[in-house]
């Protein structure tokens, strides 16, 4: 590890050391994210950063990764959350998993007893400066639906967006302040942006062509009795635990004008744009010497990243079941019969039923065609979507 290598770069070197796939495309945002939640922390005690003559501004940068089942989903929340080995395990970052949860389990709840009232604090404060990993977010999707966990949407939108825990009971209140960030999975067919939990959460979005397929197998096969790179892990933690005293230092932030001009470019819609701007933090605290008066700047690497979610955010807002599809169709680059398509899907978690019905309904909407004698597909439509970032290693 050199004197000149970043934190982002060290642990990009880590998991490149692992075998692991994608790691360019996908861990930067992972640690972005670690970066914004290590601020956030010093920031609720030095009120670093304010706007609008509140109090210290959330900086908190939750990460939502969509992708078909047995897609890497879990495999880097694991690599930065889980057990001995992981990166951010054994720092001063507090690190849980967490399973199917209902409001109750999120927030808390209160109960009368025989000895009076008992008061049980959920997942958001007991891991309240930590990071939670879920693996399976539609879990927690599905109990907003039954009747006891109705308020799980809003309980999760407060504690996620302004860190406050608030709920009113019989036995009486509980209210507390929680800084947890969350990391969680989902499967695009189980994605649903209509709650409004999707303008808290930054997107990574991975649907796998043939190429990237091809490069999990072989990632795979490499991996195989790969150490965990205990020295160079054992390094990365003591450089995670002095940053987080480093942080301490700063008086101030500021944002470089180039990064609004590139937002105007982009027509990034201002409630949008803070999840842009954590981002930017979460890469500088990352990457740059830490200093009082600490400017948050845009390099090409940045400007990148940025690129990739706006991106990733545009194809899920066509819904993540038809980017899934037209992104196949168009990365593929070749003529395909519906019926081998729809075999495909099969290995991307999407069966026939549903497939069937998806391909029906773009049919309707004239985003594709098929012909009547040969069955081949075709793509009648380039959604605005189309792709601003080549992915790949």
């Amino acid at each position: 590890m050199s004197n000149s290598e970043t934190l982002l770069d060290s642990i990009l070197q880590l998991l490149k050391a692992r075998r692991c796939a994608f790691v360019d495309r996908f861990g930067p945002h992972f640690i972005c994210s670690a970066g914004a939640h290590l601020f956030n922390l010093v920031n609720i005690e030095k009120s670093i950063f304010r706007e609008h003559g509140l109090g210290e501004t959330d900086m908190r940068l939750h990460i939502m990764f969509v992708a078909p089942p047995g897609f890497s989903k879990s495999f880097f929340l694991r690599q930065f959350l889980g057990g001995d080995y992981s990166i951010l395990g054994a720092t001063n970052i507090h690190c849980a998993f967490e399973g199917a949860m209902t409001e109750a389990g999120w927030i808390g709840t209160k109960r009368f007893g025989d000895d009076g009232t008992d008061e049980m604090l959920g997942a958001a404060y007991e891991h309240r400066t930590g990071i939670i990993g879920i693996e399976e977010f539609s879990s927690l999707t599905q109990m907003m639906k039954v009747a006891h966990s109705s308020q799980l949407d809003t309980a999760m939108l407060t504690t996620l967006d302004s860190g406050w825990a608030m709920k009113r009971l019989a036995p009486g209140k509980i209210e507390y302040r929680t800084h947890v960030s969350l990391w969680a999975g989902t499967q695009p067919l189980r994605f649903d942006l209509s709650s409004g939990l999707g303008r808290r959460f930054y997107f990574i979005y991975f649907v796998p062509n043939r190429k990237d397929r091809a490069i999990l197998v072989k990632k795979r096969r490499e991996g195989k009795n790969v150490d965990p790179q205990l020295t160079s892990l054992t390094q990365i933690r003591v450089m995670i635990n002095k940053l987080m005293e480093d942080i301490a230092d700063i008086d101030i932030i500021s944002f470089d004008r180039p990064l609004f001009t590139l937002f105007d470019e982009l027509h990034v819609p201002h409630f949008e744009e803070s999840l842009y701007e954590r981002l930017a933090l979460g890469y500088n605290v990352m990457t740059k010497k830490i200093v009082p008066d600490f400017k948050i700047t845009l390099d090409d690497r940045l400007r990148r990243l940025i690129g990739q979610e706006y991106n990733w955010r545009n194809m899920l807002k066509y819904g993540a079941h038809i980017a899934q599809i037209i992104k196949l169709l168009t990365e593929d680059a070749e003529e395909i019969v519906e019926s081998e398509f729809k075999l495909q899907l099969v290995n991307l978690g999407i069966d026939f039923s549903q497939s069937t019905k998806m391909l029906e309904a773009m049919k309707r909407m004239r985003m594709i065609s098929v012909d009547e004698v040969t069955g081949i597909i075709s793509l009648e439509q380039l959604p605005a979507f189309k792709r601003s970032y080549q992915g790949g290693e």
